[in-house]
């Protein structure tokens, strides 16, 4: 079974309209900058009580986000002047509580964290499809894609990793004594038979090989909360919330980790993004709690730290969640209580500017 809406277009400009892929505004206010006005840029939200969670952007620049609070999923263009706009595709489930996304395609597909649906948006008509989880009250969280098009999917409630074959439209849902309690929060894929997912609930991260059943537990420590991941290959990087530093997968050290602590205290880690330059890893997180931005830099051959950054995002108490980078290397971050998207430009840095390299321990 699945629920569909299509929306019909209406004119107008400038304020609020309801456009074929939904409502739209064009906004040409200065946007909220950081004192230095020039390196983190808040683009307002027009919708009231949003509260955007995850985000991703596109290889063109276009910025989507789900809407937590207003049961949607957000669009954001920025032109080359400066101008904005952001368009709102509603879903067809009321109070839906849209929680993770990834697009590939033309399409975006995310979870509907309280819809208990994995659903579908197509981004050229606008159109919404929802397909209801085989789980009842999962409250499905993170989400991924393969390359060859199945789309990941963890539960929190549910206890299970899961995805969906659009090419004949079911489910696969997989088990397993040690997901039980996990509180799956997100999940990274590798390949089919590599997939990454972060279980908070148990102070683990899981390796799971579908192919063989098997599902291969990775502990980071004591007090760990393994809250999101961001692949480096099929190595993961991983926020751990409950001991404020971010860790790498390195197999072959005794403890299967290398831990970059932030050296500060109930900050909040939240979420992740990586890419590499040359032999440069360089990582991005956020910090719920401290209402702040970051960027790690680690050097590819010795795992030491050569440069990190942290910046306050200009509205107090914010709480920013998702991060992804685009091409340009501007990390765009959803701000859930500042109602609000953000971007963080290069050089990424501000003075007076705390610069300092984390507690470095390998295993």
């Amino acid at each position: 079974m699945m629920r569909q809406k299509s929306k019909r277009p209406l004119a107008g400009v400038l304020l609020a309209l309801i456009l074929a892929a939904g409502w739209f505004v064009t906004l040409h206010a200065a946007p909220g900058e950081s004192d230095s006005g020039v390196l983190i840029t808040e683009y307002p939200i027009p919708f009231a009580g949003s509260e955007p969670r995850n985000l991703r952007v596109t290889s063109s620049g276009k910025i989507w986000f789900t809407m937590y609070g207003a049961s949607a999923v957000g669009l954001l263009q920025v032109t080359p002047t400066g101008d904005y706009s952001f368009t709102r595709y509603d879903t067809p489930t009321p109070e839906s509580r849209p929680y993770d996304l990834v697009v590939q395609d033309g399409l975006v597909w995310f979870t509907e964290y309280a819809g208990n649906n994995l659903a579908r948006l197509d981004t050229t008509t606008g159109e919404i499809t929802e397909f209801p989880l085989p789980t009842p009250d999962s409250h499905p969280t993170g989400i991924d894609i393969s390359s060859t098009g199945r789309v990941w999917f963890v539960t929190e409630s549910g206890d299970t990793i899961g995805y969906f074959d659009p090419d004949v439209g079911e489910f696969t849902e997989f088990t397993h004594p040690n997901l039980v309690g996990a509180q799956l929060s997100d999940v990274a894929v590798f390949d089919n038979n590599s997939i990454w997912v972060t279980a908070p609930g148990r102070q683990e991260i899981f390796n799971y090989a579908p192919t063989y059943n098997l599902l291969i537990p990775l502990y980071p420590g004591t007090g760990s909360q393994p809250n999101q991941v961001a692949l480096e290959g099929n190595n993961p990087w991983i926020t751990d919330k409950g001991n404020q530093r971010i860790g790498r997968y390195a197999p072959g050290t005794l403890t299967f980790w290398r831990w970059y602590e932030i050296n500060s205290s109930n900050v909040g880690l939240a979420g992740i993004a990586y890419r590499s330059i040359g032999n440069n890893r360089q990582v991005w997180f956020t910090e719920q709690n401290s209402n702040r931005v970051g960027q790690l830099v680690v050097d590819g051959n010795t795992g030491y730290v050569t440069r990190f950054w942290r910046q306050t995002l200009p509205t107090l108490a914010s709480q920013p969640a998702g991060i992804d980078i685009d091409v340009d290397g501007t990390a765009w971050i959803a701000e859930s209580q500042g109602n609000a998207i953000a971007a963080w430009r290069s050089p990424y840095y501000d003075l007076p500017i705390e610069v300092f390299s984390p507690l470095f321990t390998d295993g």
